[in-house]
């Protein structure tokens, strides 16, 4: 399997092309097929080394899919190396980080408005 524009697939050939681009023929699910760039699909090592023996020299710099992106994928969630996983995650880290400190912060201030208010009762 492959993974294309986070979607699963299954290349079936090497698509001839007159530009430098290689391109391949890739299979949806569904049995469309797309003519899409090689280095827009991302390979599972099994399918990379299966289509390596088939056209020598053409997948050599293909990247690879990991089974957990293949199950990320499968699950509809976007796949790790997706951006906009990797920024919702630095979105969360910073919203963790201001909510830590603002608690830390409200802390502090409610600490020093509790001497206060003992100050006022106890004079």
């Amino acid at each position: 399997m492959a993974i294309y524009k986070n979607r699963e697939v299954a290349v079936t050939s090497i698509t001839p092309s007159t530009t430098n681009t290689k391109l391949v023929t890739i299979m949806y699910p569904t049995g469309e097929t797309e003519n899409v760039a090689l280095g827009a699909v991302r390979l599972t090592k099994d399918e990379k080394k299966s289509l390596q023996k088939q056209y020598p020299n053409d997948f050599d710099d293909v990247a690879e899919a990991s089974d957990e992106d293949l199950k990320s994928i499968r699950l509809g969630v976007a796949p790790s190396y997706d951006s906009d996983r990797k920024a919702q995650a630095e979105a969360q880290a910073t919203k963790d980080a201001a909510e830590e400190q603002n608690r830390k912060l409200v802390e502090a201030q409610k600490k020093e408005a509790d001497k206060t208010v003992d100050a006022k009762v106890n004079k």
